[in-house]
């Protein structure tokens, strides 16, 4: 009877000590969750902190959208995906200049392929190249990546379409869409380019060379220059025969031309508008680090 008893006292006490577990185990379940959560919020409130810069002095942006997994329900034409395609998300940011949202895709073709399907696809939903293309970014020195991408328009629902793509593994692509404003994008004439800038030409960067920096430019009612500062193995004699080449087909004319070892400078003639202006190309070289290379691109209003 003794020990009948101590069993049954000891499964009283490993059944309330089963029940005073139980709390514990859901506040530590709950507590991992909300923290979950948590991360997941925070992560959506830094992206949408880093989509929405803050300038000083402008008028508070409406917050951006990001939509994991999916694309806009409102799109103004059919985004069509080729089998196998995954959606990984999109955005909508508001900015000074314009209303931009962004697809971005992983499609089992190579980035040549992408580019040619979805160029191939809106061109059939009445798209069509600009007319007369800008740089992009009011800098006359692009990126080959940034080159590769695709302009398309459509004038009857002021909509311009940029598609870049890049490999991500054999066969697969990082394709991204961004949809601006007729009005803001080379459609439109503009090109987001400031003054003058769109005066310029756009130069290619040579596969071999990598920008450090994004470049910059000015323009007044006299003079527009452009700058970039590279890294390259090419010599100023290859990288200053590839940029001729381009200028040479954006119709200006060359004339001077001086070479040393750390400086290579040629000047050219330019018509705009039925106005003649004298342009320059300047290429220097870092002495201490000759990777390190300077171009400006230059051009004045002659008297």
């Amino acid at each position: 009877m003794r020990i009948f008893c101590g069993r049954i006292i000891w499964l009283l006490f490993c059944g309330c000590l089963l029940l005073a577990c139980q709390p514990i185990h859901r506040e530590v379940r709950n507590s991992v969750s909300d923290n979950s959560r948590s991360e997941e919020q925070m992560l959506r409130k830094l992206v949408q902190r880093i989509l929405s810069p803050v300038l000083p002095g402008a008028p508070e942006p409406k917050a951006p959208t990001l939509d994991v997994g999916k694309v806009p329900t409102d799109l103004a034409f059919d985004l069509s995906l080729p089998e196998g395609s995954v959606i990984v998300g999109s955005t909508t940011q508001n900015w000074m200049m314009g209303n931009s949202t962004g697809i971005f895709l992983d499609v089992p073709m190579s980035p040549m392929a992408a580019l040619a399907y979805y160029t191939q696809t809106l061109q059939s939903q009445e798209f069509t190249p600009p007319d007369s293309p800008a740089p992009v970014t009011g800098n006359a020195f692009v990126p080959l990546a940034a080159a590769q991408g695709v302009t398309l328009c459509n004038k009857a629902k002021k909509l311009s379409v940029w598609l870049v793509a890049k490999e991500i593994k054999e066969q697969w692509s990082d394709v991204r869409l961004t949809i601006t404003d007729y009005k803001d994008s080379p459609c439109g004439g503009s090109g987001n380019t400031i003054g003058l800038l769109g005066m310029l030409p756009q130069l290619v960067i040579p596969g071999e060379a990598q920008m450090t920096n994004g470049g910059g430019g000015m323009s007044s009612t006299n003079e527009v220059y452009s700058t970039a500062d590279l890294e390259t193995d090419l010599s100023i004699t290859a990288l200053g025969a590839d940029f001729d080449q381009q200028l040479e087909k954006a119709k200006w004319v060359k004339g001077i031309v001086q070479q040393d070892k750390s400086t290579a400078w040629s000047t050219w003639q330019v018509m705009k508008d039925n106005e003649e202006w004298s342009g320059s190309l300047i290429i220097l070289v870092d002495p201490v680090q000759p990777k390190h290379k300077f171009v400006l691109l230059r051009i004045l209003r002659q008297e």
